[in-house]
């Protein structure tokens, strides 16, 4: 989803200093992919029924966060849908509504098969992995700064050091569908890590992304099982080869 005439600024309220949480989804179980400062101000493109918070069930999606933030903390001068807002599509609804308390639109599968991914650098170990489960390449990360993705980090795989599209379909991170098994899930640099990070996925289950990676904590061996890593994603790569198990 990118930014259009018709998004609203909203400012965020009542949350008592604390800066308010950005979910992948509008579900309060949802992967928390950002946060909003206390009273910022922010545009919304689109709006969806989900998890009620505080007695109201409305999420606005936030372009500039990738990701969808409670209505109930966010004041756009209405009470309610904002009138002629669009709603959002959402995986699995036609309707931008996200059934079941929080669910993850179709997902299908129990995860993967870790016994081929290795440790190292994030990047490192999925440049070992998927030559080896599936003969796949994934790139090497340029020695070069782009923006505020550092040499060789793994956010390059993103930005400009690309998976060969014929072979990978790039998907990005937009609020319209979700990962399936063994997507390819780049994340942004933050403060403190420029080099971003990337792992497989594992699975989706209540609308949180699981994953397997190595170095998440900063140790450079693998993970011991799938986990959600909270952190803003700029999108992944689908094997073309692999079927969709969440659409």
């Amino acid at each position: 989803m990118g930014s259009s005439e018709s998004d609203i600024k909203s400012t965020v309220f009542g949350t008592g200093g604390s800066p308010l949480n950005v979910r992948h989804l509008p579900s309060v179980t949802s992967n928390v992919v950002g946060t909003v400062p206390a009273n910022a101000t922010v545009e919304i493109q689109c709006q969806a029924t989900g998890d009620t918070v505080d007695g109201n069930n409305i999420w606005n999606y936030l372009p500039a966060y990738g990701g969808f933030a409670a209505d109930a903390h966010l004041w756009t001068g209405f009470d309610g849908f904002v009138p002629g807002m669009q709603r959002c599509k959402l995986p699995g609804q036609s309707d931008g509504t996200v059934g079941g308390g929080g669910g993850s639109g179709a997902c299908t599968g129990g995860g993967g098969d870790w016994s081929a991914f290795g440790g190292g650098q994030c990047l490192v170990a999925v440049q070992s992995f998927y030559p080896a489960k599936f003969g796949v390449r994934v790139p090497v990360a340029r020695a070069a700064w782009t923006g505020g993705c550092a040499p060789e980090g793994a956010c390059h795989i993103w930005i400009d050091d690309i998976p060969d599209a014929n072979l990978w379909e790039r998907i990005p991170n937009d609020g319209s569908s979700l990962p399936s098994t063994y997507d390819l899930i780049v994340y942004a640099p933050r403060a403190g890590n420029p080099w971003g990070h990337i792992a497989s996925v594992d699975r989706v289950a209540g609308g949180t992304i699981q994953v397997m990676d190595s170095n998440w904590n900063l140790d450079e061996r693998r993970a011991w099982t799938p986990h959600a890593a909270p952190l803003a994603a700029y999108g992944w790569y689908h094997l073309r080869s692999l079927p969709k198990t969440c659409r």
